[in-house]
């Protein structure tokens, strides 16, 4: 049979429909390759299995600062590709600067098994947090989601809330599942037409916008107004939604998830000094230190690992 160009376009727009039925998949791409450790910065940091249920270990690194004294731990939710091995580089760098930080894989990442499924990341998540609460004694614990890490870390932390979290850093986040399918529906033509009835087909179960009312502790966005991945409006609607004190900050690039990684350290600079307005005791001390970096420039994980190539000739 001959494939005439009205036949190719429906076999075409067939397939695209196909994708989303069962369509849980689209949000996960998963990689179970460990590319890059701590240890290649030199960052001391511990590899950790943590068993969610009979069949399921999640793995997670906490990388330590090397001051005895710590300022506090941040706990890490990445994206929904590869796997903490090189999502870990966003925020290493807060360890030169007193704080650990934990990030962990969701199932089906990495070295965790199992498959991601939104349900069980959002269990799994939940009984993360709770072993970390259980596990280390930090006064000052922080939350930071990154992309589909933030969107999983809204509802966790809607229905598990704890007095350790001082403060929550959203990064290029969109408000619901429904909502970035449409986006990206309308972004293409075959599939502008169908946008809204194929959004249907995704389930909005676990959205952070509908959580994002139960949200009390301080929060710090950052999302680019260009973004190519997760458009700012999403991002803004997720931000406009949360009642608790809160701050934007609009990139003007055309990056996803860029803030911690950038060449300029403004938002950088930015993170440090949230942290340093809501942790508790020590803030004398971190706002002594924040001074004293007035003119230096806050290194990112590039930085680090070049000084530490440098070093060694």
């Amino acid at each position: 049979m001959k494939l005439t160009k009205h036949r190719f376009f429906k076999l075409l727009l067939l397939i695209t429909i196909s994708q989303f039925f069962g369509c849980n998949h689209l949000f996960y791409y998963p990689d179970k390759t460990i590319r890059f450790e701590p240890s290649k910065l030199e960052l001391p940091f511990e590899n950790i299995y943590i068993n969610v249920d009979s069949s399921t270990k999640l793995n997670g690194w906490l990388i330590k600062s090397k001051r005895k004294e710590n300022l506090g731990l941040v706990v890490q939710f990445h994206g929904n590709a590869e796997n903490i091995s090189t999502h870990f580089l966003y925020l290493s760098w807060l360890t030169e600067y007193g704080y650990d930080v934990f990030i962990f894989d969701y199932r089906g990442y990495g070295l965790s098994n199992g498959n991601p499924e939104r349900e069980m990341i959002f269990k799994d998540s939940i009984q993360v947090l709770n072993w970390i609460f259980s596990n280390y004694t930090y006064k000052n614990i922080f939350l930071v989601g990154q992309s589909l890490g933030g969107a999983i870390l809204i509802p966790v932390i809607g229905e598990n809330p704890n007095e350790k979290i001082r403060g929550i850093v959203l990064d290029s986040t969109f408000s619901s599942y429904r909502s970035i399918t449409r986006d990206k529906l309308s972004s293409v033509w075959l599939t502008w037409p169908l946008q809204w009835p194929l959004s249907f087909l995704v389930s909005d179960e676990y959205s952070p916008i509908d959580f994002a009312n139960k949200i009390t502790v301080p929060i710090l966005n950052f999302h680019s107004e260009n973004d190519p991945v997760v458009s700012y409006e999403l991002g803004k609607a997720l931000y406009e939604a949360i009642p608790s004190q809160k701050e934007m900050n609009t990139l003007s690039g055309k990056e996803h998830c860029a803030a911690f990684i950038m060449k300029e350290d403004q938002y950088r600079r930015k993170l440090l000094e949230f942290f340093c307005m809501n942790i508790l005791e020590k803030n004398n001390q971190c706002a002594k230190e924040l001074e004293d970096l007035k003119n230096i420039r806050i290194k990112n994980a590039i930085d680090i690992y070049n000084e530490k190539k440098n070093q060694k000739g």
